[in-house]
């Protein structure tokens, strides 16, 4: 699966009849395409300095951050499989295990991939930066420098 990612203007994300569009709002500032095996996909968000995040879950299915949502996408069946509205701005996301790890600005949330079931939610002590991945766990590092341990595991 490869996955192409392009900022468009307003006016192209309007004129494209034969694509599918995942997120839309009025509010909107930004827009973009995916395209992925033959299909066009669209979406607009409002944030001038961030862009999506946009990533492989399986070999049918991506995931897709922006905003204050995540979404996962089926590109054969060309839809919205599972939507999450976050209560904060998306940051980031990993898929380790059979599991998807969504960060938000202060919260990271575990879910299955195999039926989308929230298995944790983990509260940070301040904004969420980066994933840190060892051979045992999975991290969440804060901007000051604090973790939160999400899962432990062996390889």
């Amino acid at each position: 699966m490869s996955i192409k990612f392009e900022k468009i203007k307003k006016s192209e994300f309007n004129n494209k009849g034969n694509s599918i569009v995942l997120l839309e709002k009025i509010s909107d500032d930004n827009f973009g395409e995916i395209q992925l095996n033959g299909c066009l996909f669209q979406l607009g968000w409002r944030g001038d300095f961030i862009l999506p995040v946009i990533k492989e879950i399986d070999s049918v299915s991506f995931g897709l951050g922006v905003d204050f949502n995540f979404i996962i996408v089926n590109s054969e069946k060309k839809e919205t499989i599972f939507k999450l509205e976050l209560d904060e701005y998306f940051i980031n996301f990993i898929v380790i295990n059979n599991e998807i790890y969504i960060a938000s600005e202060l919260k990271v949330i575990q879910l299955a991939i195999n039926n989308f079931e929230i298995l944790n939610e983990f509260y940070l002590p301040e904004i969420f930066d980066d994933f840190v991945i060892t051979q045992n766990s999975i991290v969440a590092s804060c901007i000051n420098n604090e973790t939160i341990t999400l899962n432990n595991f062996s390889i």
